[in-house]
């Protein structure tokens, strides 16, 4: 708006998509049956993307990431998933053949119980290299206290907060293996639900809303 519109950047603020914190709150979902609705056992880390498949996304380095991964770590059992669909469907399916993945990887397609996947999930993965928002998805899965490795592009890193994420560059299939390696290896996390409850929720975009609303009546 202010490169090619030449808005006024004082005349501009930016609120994101609040997230129903009821719907994405880990409490009120029994991580083991959501597992079993996905055929995954317990001592199986997951490791999920949930992106449209497009090319930006960038599910090739996801992909890549995955090869890396198993490689490193013979003794666990790592599964990935992959969450949408899309016009790269196709060169993904490809990809994962010739990776030979395709014992790890479960394409799931498009999914409407999103706080159901996220609870079956691990580890949440977000790989794309531009174009990003404030991702939704990102928010969704620290509010379902999940341990998030993210790429530092577009605006997410304004939910980066006391290191609640792994943040990584764009592009770089060693950084998001190096994320990922790092989340399996503490199983712990920092994901902070409580930032995003109140920076983030649909009761703070209203709030926003409102206030704007405000301004510009008085």
């Amino acid at each position: 708006m202010v490169k090619y519109n030449r808005i006024n950047p004082e005349k501009i603020q930016s609120i994101p998509t609040g997230i129903d914190t009821d719907l994405f709150d880990p409490d009120k979902y029994n991580k083991q049956a959501c597992r079993e609705q996905l055929n995954v056992q317990d001592d199986e880390i997951v490791i999920g993307i949930i992106a449209v498949l497009r090319r930006f996304k960038r599910h090739d380095l996801f992909l890549q990431m995955a090869k890396i991964l198993i490689k490193q770590h013979p003794e666990k059992k790592l599964t990935f998933l992959i969450a949408e669909d899309g016009p790269q469907k196709s060169n993904i399916i490809d990809l994962i053949n010739k990776l030979g993945l395709v014992e790890n990887v479960k394409l799931l397609g498009h999914i409407d119980q999103v706080p159901e996947l996220l609870s079956a999930v691990d580890i949440f993965v977000q790989s794309s290299d531009s174009k990003e928002g404030v991702p939704q998805t990102i928010m969704q899965a620290l509010l379902m206290d999940k341990a998030v490795v993210a790429t530092n592009s577009g605006s997410i890193k304004d939910l980066f907060y006391k290191d609640n994420f792994q943040l990584v560059n764009t592009g770089s299939v060693t950084e998001l293996v190096n994320g990922v390696t790092y989340c399996i290896e503490n199983s712990g996390n920092n994901c902070d639900r409580a930032y995003i409850v109140k920076n983030f929720s649909k009761i703070n975009m209203q709030e926003k809303i409102i206030n704007v609303y405000n301004h510009i009546t008085k």
